[in-house]
């Protein structure tokens, strides 16, 4: 049996180690996070915290994911309010810049600031001022509210988002040519007339798949406006993983294997015979297995 040859008498005791285990892990991105997260509510107000929540913290950066874009651009402009308040609450500046997103758990979307002059927002809607029955009618909105708290936090919001529209105003924003909604000079819609007019023109486009599979781009955009060349690629795919779900190939002559071929080659009807839905049935099997893989792929890359 071999014997140790030296022996370590420099004991560390509990009382000597904590310490220097403490002051590392406060230097941890991580253990920063946890705290804003644990002051979070305190240091925004209840409302706010409802839909604004720390996501990530590197390099002085918070990342804060809301539950819409109308939140994030309302918090945009509070953004070195809540910086300040951070910073105050944890006793010394940690915190530099804030990103803004939005979409599914708050993630996927940064807020572009889309004010010409981004160097202090802040110093913007302060000498920014509303109207006396401007400020009326927000009073009297949130006196409506049995809850002071939130009837207070709804109050500033409401404040600040009346100030934001003044400064878009002096941007040169319009009107949406299909709502009120305050969109920039170079465009015609707001974010959420663009997503149901895509909508619209996806469901366009599927109707006329669903007619005429082997129709192509150069058709299709005669009878759509606004129509692109990814948008009709994103409908084909979309219908030809659909047909793909619950299909089971008992002949090469069944019209709805032909049809699946139809949309998925966008070959015409004199072009298909049982050789080619043979061919490009074995041919989509792969196609579906490989972009199967990508999303695993991509998945295992995010996580």
């Amino acid at each position: 049996m071999l014997k140790r040859k030296w022996k370590n008498t420099n004991f560390a005791t509990v009382g000597e180690i904590m310490p220097r285990a403490l002051k590392h892990l406060t230097k941890s991105p991580e253990y920063k996070l946890y705290l804003i997260k644990f002051y979070w509510e305190s240091i925004v107000g209840k409302e706010i915290a409802e839909h604004a929540i720390p996501k990530n913290f590197a390099f002085g950066v918070l990342y804060i994911g809301t539950s819409s874009s109308v939140w994030a651009n309302n918090l945009l402009y509070m953004k070195f309010d809540i910086i300040d308040k951070i910073n105050n609450a944890l006793k010394y500046k940690l915190i530099k810049d804030i990103h803004f997103t939005y979409g599914k758990k708050g993630s996927n979307k940064i807020i572009p600031t889309r004010i010409k002059d981004k160097r202090d927002i802040k110093r913007i809607l302060a000498n920014t001022e509303l109207l006396p029955q401007e400020i009326s009618a927000i009073e009297s909105s949130c006196g409506k509210l049995e809850d002071k708290d939130l009837a207070a936090s709804m109050k500033k919001i409401l404040i600040i988002n009346e100030k934001i529209n003044k400064v878009k105003k002096k941007n040169k924003w319009h009107n949406c040519k299909n709502c009120n909604t305050l969109c920039p000079e170079d465009e015609i819609y707001c974010d959420i007339c663009k997503r149901k007019l895509k909508n619209g023109r996806y469901a366009q486009i599927r109707k006329i798949l669903l007619t005429k599979p082997w129709a192509r781009y150069g058709e299709i955009k005669e009878y759509i406006e606004g129509c692109s060349a990814e948008m009709v690629n994103a409908a084909r795919t979309d219908l030809v993983q659909r047909m793909t779900a619950n299909l089971q190939i008992t002949s090469y002559d069944d019209i709805q294997l032909q049809t699946l071929v139809m949309l998925y080659r966008a070959l015409p009807p004199e072009q298909i015979n049982r050789k080619t839905v043979k061919e490009n049935i074995n041919r989509l099997k792969y196609d579906l297995i490989y972009n199967e893989m990508k999303k695993l792929m991509k998945k295992e890359e995010e996580n």
